[in-house]
């Protein structure tokens, strides 16, 4: 049985993308379509605008159409336009195979919602104002309500950050980013401190801008080391390995010995496949550096890693780890048998191990595994304990405060 994916989901896979696009982009700094584009200039995507009225928007020249895209399949597309000229793009974006899209406040109607929602795998991957419009008009007290619903219920919006508490940082691009994928509700926004899920720091991780990964490999194939670079690579990511004795390049792309060694560390996402011992110190490093986000494989923690990582809060929200899994009291016999059997049935949560159960819906065979990391897909292993359930961790309500101006 198929489940539709939650608004903070489809968001989360819309921001995976290696490549973006935003139809409508504009040069007068007032209007949508310049807000959405520099966005994601800002947060150091790859993006073009399209429109056929500029030849160019931030220095960037423009396309035309979509059709113009070099690489659709994996190009995720901000609609900033009027609903009658979204209609249109929405089909050329589903005859393309367009990897998501996201509709800005004011390019939506019942016809664009109509059309989006006919095909609910094609609905998985856009981001809208879902069901705004859909109440009944058959009485002057309907059409009231209708009218009422339009006031409350917001498109969400790309580029207007939700005013909430964003995850804690070390530094402020982190912070910043940080708001991209993180989510709360309207209760949780009351909270002084939210602490992301697991899968939020998931999609937090995999929304970065380049990649990095310590410990990869070149020698064999089955090591985990290979296998992080691999899965990275194939899904398109700008990735680099790192590895103090390996070769000048390995899989074909020149390595670098430390983090330090990274040009923009703090818009780097870094896997770690390590022994417990050098993640330590790798960790230090990263958080001296300010490393966008971490996320440790299998076997590169133990206590002292975990413990690291929990003296701070905010560094802690940036990582992806087994936490508290081996955090259970062994001062006698009965509880050391207890120790070892967490440790066997906890998992850590693993980049490369692609989930098998049920995925978003998608027809973009290339990153069908990468969605299903940032949408909300069941693990095969277990989550680590006081995670939250993924079904109810991310459910939230549109943001209230968005823009509503139309393009």
């Amino acid at each position: 049985m198929s489940t539709s994916p939650t608004l903070a989901q489809k968001e989360a896979r819309f921001l995976s993308a290696p490549k973006f696009a935003v139809v409508g982009a504009s040069s007068t700094i007032s209007k949508n379509g310049f807000k959405a584009l520099k966005f994601l200039v800002d947060r150091h995507k790859d993006v073009v605008p399209i429109n056929p009225n500029v030849t160019e928007v931030l220095d960037i020249p423009a396309l035309k159409t979509l059709s113009e895209l070099p690489d659709p399949t994996h190009t995720s597309v901000s609609i900033v336009t009027q609903p009658a000229v979204t209609l249109k793009i929405l089909q050329d974006a589903k005859a393309l195979g367009i990897f998501a899209l996201w509709l800005q406040p004011g390019a939506e109607d019942d016809a664009v919602i109509e059309f989006i929602e006919a095909d609910a795998q094609f609905a998985d991957r856009c981001v809208y104002r879902a069901h705004a419009l859909h109440v009944s008009t058959s009485s002057p007290a309907n059409t009231t309500e209708a009218l009422t619903l339009h006031e409350d219920i917001s498109s969400p919006c790309l580029f207007k950050e939700p005013e909430i508490p964003s995850v804690p940082s070390a530094n402020a691009a982190a912070t910043m980013a940080s708001k991209e994928v993180s989510v709360a509700t309207t209760s949780q926004a009351a909270q002084t401190n939210v602490v992301p899920t697991l899968q939020q720091k998931e999609a937090r991780f995999l929304s970065a801008s380049k990649f990095a990964v310590v410990g990869a490999s070149s020698t064999n194939g089955s090591k985990n080391g290979s296998k992080a670079l691999t899965w990275l690579l194939e899904h398109h990511k700008d990735v680099v390995p790192i590895n103090l004795k390996a070769p000048v390049a390995i899989q074909g792309i020149p390595s670098i010995k430390t983090l330090s060694d990274l040009p923009d560390g703090q818009n780097t996402s870094v896997c770690v496949v390590v022994p417990p011992k050098a993640t330590l110190e790798i960790l230090k490093q990263a958080k001296a550096l300010g490393i966008f986000a971490l996320w440790l494989q299998p076997g590169a923690e133990d206590d002292a890693v975990v413990e690291f990582l929990e003296a701070d809060a905010g560094f802690a929200a940036r990582c992806v780890y087994r936490a508290h899994s081996l955090h259970v009291s062994t001062s006698t016999q009965a509880k050391t048998t207890e120790a070892l059997t967490l440790h066997e049935d906890v998992s850590s949560p693993c980049l490369f191990k692609v989930p098998t159960t049920e995925t978003v819906p998608s027809v973009v065979a290339p990153l069908a595994a990468a969605p299903a990391v940032v949408a909300g897909a069941k693990h095969e292993i277990s989550s680590p304990p006081g995670t939250p359930p993924v079904s109810k961790s991310l459910k939230l309500a549109p943001d209230s405060s968005v823009i509503r101006a139309s393009a």
